[in-house]
């Protein structure tokens, strides 16, 4: 069987060759979809909540990992190689994954390439965490703007205690640290803050279609990338509004 190629195990399994140009020869990974039949995962559901085991030529994993798939669209990335800028999208979000976790940013922990428009990442939640991110966002502003009232979640409670200073100033941190390196994150959805059980938080990036890198030339002692200086500093104003915003907006609803 060709690598990329997948056949149901059962029903709500779904199995995966993988690539043995990146994995090995005869690696496989069985999907046991624990929301949704992986089969179902369309451009329409981008993502998919399913427990992972890998097997081989000479093994076979017991250990369940959760997993999250994703459907991987256009890639906003500017490849250097040739030979990069051809590879399908999902290899692509691998390469770009494996670049940023190597330059020491928070990503998770694992990708795996399944096709050439399907990839498998480390689920972050599965131990009780959730992500403060667009989505959140985006729902309680709703809420808000409905004037509902109800009692906060835990997680909800754990975000207002947050130092919100400190956030902000670790988030504009990781926007210069990357800028830097003539990488720009999505005005719109630059990060995730994963909350977790205990209180603590972490900075994600999770996004890797819309993170771009871009190309850039000398002008005097300076670096510059192909985005003005102005869209950096309007990122910055909007991380730092929208964290305000969301604070405002989970008060707002709190009964």
């Amino acid at each position: 069987m060709a690598e990329g190629s997948e056949f149901a195990v059962s029903d709500g399994e779904t199995e995966f060759i993988l690539d043995p140009t990146m994995y090995g020869e005869g690696v496989r990974i069985k999907l046991v979809g624990s929301d949704s039949n992986v089969d179902n995962l369309t451009e329409d559901k981008k993502t998919v909540r399913v427990l992972a085991t890998f097997a081989g030529n000479d093994f076979e994993s017991q250990e369940k990992i959760p997993m999250v798939i994703k459907v991987i669209g256009d890639i906003n990335w500017q490849f250097e190689d040739e030979e990069d800028s051809k590879l399908s999208p999902a290899k692509k979000f691998h390469k770009i994954w494996k670049y940023l976790q190597e330059i020491g940013c928070n990503v998770p922990p694992n990708v795996v390439v399944l096709d050439e428009n399907r990839a498998a990442m480390t689920d972050m939640t599965a131990n009780g965490g959730e992500f403060f991110g667009k989505v959140k966002r985006n729902k309680i502003s709703v809420e808000a703007g409905m004037k509902k009232k109800r009692e906060l979640s835990k997680k909800e409670v754990s975000f207002l205690s947050l130092d919100i200073d400190d956030v902000k100033q670790r988030v504009l941190g990781l926007i210069e640290s990357l800028s830097e390196k003539s990488i720009e994150i999505q005005s719109d959805d630059p990060y995730d803050l994963l909350i977790k059980d205990d209180g603590t938080y972490e900075i994600v990036l999770l996004d890797f279609q819309t993170i771009s890198k871009y190309m850039y030339w000398r002008e005097g002692d300076k670096f510059l990338t192909q985005k003005e200086i102005g869209d950096k500093e309007i990122l910055r104003g909007r991380v730092c509004d929208e964290l305000d915003k969301f604070r405002s907006d989970l008060l707002k609803i709190k009964a």
